[in-house]
């Protein structure tokens, strides 16, 4: 008789834990998807950054992170070198700068970066924007650095021995700047359509000449 009282109260336990069950595994599975399929406080770190917000770290690597829920998604993971990952709202894209392939044709240069973007919407990777193309001294120039601001592109050049920086905007594809830097200046914001950068511990914001 007593194992008839056990099964009575195991299986009362089951009715009474079956919500709660249902619930955090429907919960678990909206968490790691819904986050996503929006850039609704989402930030974008790489290999280096995505320690702030998790143990497991692969460099080269680009990374979204909801900073809500906390829910982190890997976007890239194969050999080649992905760094500055930039949300860019507007067209629902991650943009990167990356060693990959250009085209068939081009040969592969590992150390030279050029613009890629993530899209959302179809989960593929898809070389830059036409405005890049526009913007870049020669198609030769190298990307060093990137900064995605209120639909404004800051990148940092280097292309024949000189070290630029360029303001761009992405809605209208137009150049709004190019300027002449040192070689250890680092773009640290969009601020009021200028470029902020660190040069020597000291932020300024940069003009034209």
């Amino acid at each position: 008789m007593w194992r008839g009282k056990v099964y009575l109260i195991v299986f009362a336990v089951c009715l009474l834990l079956s919500p709660w069950l249902l619930y955090k595994n429907w919960y678990s599975i909206l968490n790691s998807v819904a986050p996503f399929t929006t850039l609704d406080n989402k930030v974008a770190v790489d290999g280096v950054d995505i320690a702030d917000y998790s143990e497991r770290a692969e460099i080269d690597e680009i990374y979204i992170v909801d900073t809500l829920t906390g829910a982190i998604r890997q976007l890239t993971a194969d050999s080649f070198q992905d760094s500055y990952p930039n949300i860019s709202s507007q067209d629902r894209r991650i943009y990167f700068l990356s060693n990959r392939l250009v085209t068939d044709d081009r040969p592969h240069d590992s150390a030279n970066k050029s613009l890629f973007y993530y899209d959302l919407s179809d989960q593929t990777i898809r070389l830059g924007n036409p405005l890049i193309d526009k913007i870049l001294a020669d198609s030769s120039g190298q990307i060093t650095q990137l900064m995605i601001k209120d639909n404004l592109i800051a990148i940092a050049e280097c292309f024949d021995g000189s070290n630029l920086m360029k303001l761009g905007d992405l809605g209208s594809n137009q150049l709004l700047g190019t300027y002449s830097v040192a070689n250890n200046s680092l773009i640290v914001n969009i601020q009021d359509g200028r470029i902020l950068v660190r040069e020597n511990g000291q932020v300024r914001a940069l003009t034209e000449k």
